[in-house]
């Protein structure tokens, strides 16, 4: 006990800084001690003031920053978000994104809090003038010249971002990003995981920390091979710093609807898989209002990348929402269940739209076993446990789940699932699955059913498809 006791605070501090969010957690519950020490460590390490160290270390301009995402709707991302979270120091720029119509005021504070507007490009040499400029040209539909944008960015869904304005203080440069829908659109089009954390006015949020944090690995997305050398510059980057690049990630993970890479189900921002640190309340404001966690998204796995999926919500607010694409339909149901409230300023859309999002995150739990297309692909997945002779991606999965969801539209009851494994006449393995069809709801396009179920021919994965009418 008394080694324990008289541990030098020193040694302590350097434990806990190499120690991932569920180790320090684990450390904690070592002894009162180390509960006492982690709890006072992450006071002092994870806090707003220790997030923009070096960037805005006057409490009064931290404070007037909190103020304008709130506001704006600003999110801070890249490396400073990044460094936040692991704690080690990369360097890199503060990347800034906001809505378009938002960038107007936040480029303002900047210049206002001693930063100089740099013009790059066919940029003018007046921010406020540039970007009425900008806005002219999308209103007049006139394609926009290139921007300089950082390399981590450039090529990742650059369509969304409208424009990129540098200020600079000092040896610190800004990079205040427009974006045309939601900032978190360009986010979630990253090259790779271990960046998709950001910084709001109320919370930080690591989106992938099991990924990011506890595993120092990284899945590539919206990328294809070969990679372009700006791409493969941003990746090596973030592999130099220590993060494993992940090309594809693991089917048992992708299958599991308890993962956070799991295409069965949306991923919302705060959900559980999310690490998120509250912020102090700097302003004094009681009813700031933080509603970032209105968004979600969802996995897709594809032939060539993986991708994320998202659409934009369309309501009545200054900051843009997005939506995992299938839950669409349900939200905008909600919605126009509540537009009498809206309409008489007795609710928010933000309000609405977060309320709405947090009962779908509540139901979207485990597909229900009677289900026919999780009960099809969970077949499949239990033959080919501790099979090593035939294994599939998490691409063939997501298609293969995508392909049973079609033929379950097409029954009344759920269909017979029959799953086989050979080996044909090239010593190859063979997954064979056969379907009874009974019931049909409709007439079934035989012609369109066996050319998508011919996709699967190149993965060896053969159909047996019978309908009885």
């Amino acid at each position: 006990m008394a080694s324990r006791e008289y541990l030098p605070l020193d040694l302590l501090e350097n434990i806990t800084n190499h120690l991932s969010p569920v180790d320090l957690e684990s450390f904690g519950r070592c002894c009162h001690l180390f509960r006492q020490h982690t709890t006072a460590y992450k006071n002092r390490v994870f806090c707003i003031e220790r997030a923009y160290r070096g960037i805005f270390d006057d409490v009064k301009v931290l404070k007037d920053f909190q103020n304008l995402q709130t506001s704006t709707g600003l999110i801070v991302s890249g490396s400073t978000a990044l460094r936040f979270f692991t704690r080690v120091e990369y360097g890199g720029d503060l990347d800034c994104y906001c809505h378009l119509p938002q960038a107007i005021e936040s480029g303002l504070w900047f210049l206002a809090h001693d930063f100089l507007f740099t013009p790059t490009g066919d940029q003018l040499d007046d921010f406020a003038a540039d970007f009425t400029r900008l806005c002219k040209l999308y209103d007049d539909e006139t394609p926009l010249g290139g921007n300089a944008v950082e390399e981590d960015i450039r090529d990742y869904k650059l369509d969304n971002i409208a424009s990129v304005w540098n200020f600079k203080r000092g040896s610190l440069i800004v990079q205040l990003m427009g974006t045309l829908s939601s900032p978190l659109t360009t986010i979630l089009s990253f090259h790779s995981t271990c960046v998709m954390n950001i910084l709001s006015h109320d919370a930080a949020y690591c989106l992938f920390p099991n990924l990011t944090l506890e595993r120092r690995a990284s899945l590539l997305i919206n990328l294809t091979l070969p990679m372009t050398e700006v791409q493969a510059t941003a990746v090596n980057k973030y592999s130099q710093r220590g993060f494993d690049i992940l090309r594809n990630a693991p089917t048992s993970s992708t299958c599991n609807p308890n993962s956070a890479v799991t295409f069965l189900r949306p991923r919302f921002v705060g959900d559980r898989h999310c690490h998120k640190i509250t912020f102090k309340n700097l302003t004094g404001n009681a009813n700031q209002g933080n509603f970032i966690e209105a968004n979600s998204w969802g996995m897709t796995y594809l032939r060539k990348f993986n991708s994320t999926t998202t659409i934009d919500i369309d309501i009545a607010c200054a900051t843009p929402y997005i939506a995992f694409t299938g839950d669409i339909l349900d939200i905008q149901r909600h919605l126009r269940a509540v537009d009498g409230l809206i309409e008489r300023q007795l609710l928010s859309d933000e309000t609405a739209l977060l309320t709405i999002q947090t009962l779908i995150s509540q139901n979207a739990r485990r597909p229900h076993p009677a289900s026919f297309p999780w009960h099809a692909l969970n077949s499949v997945m239990s033959i080919l446990r501790g099979r090593t002779a035939f294994s599939f991606t998490s691409t063939v999965a997501h298609m293969l789940y995508e392909f049973f969801c079609i033929i379950d539209k097409t029954c009344t009851s759920c269909p017979s699932i029959d799953v086989s494994l050979s080996t044909n006449t090239s010593h190859k393995s063979v997954l064979t699955i056969s379907l009874d069809i009974m019931h049909p709801k409709r007439r079934i396009d035989w012609d369109d059913l066996r050319e998508k179920a011919l996709y699967f021919a190149d993965d060896n994965i053969l159909f047996n498809i019978v309908c009885d009418f």
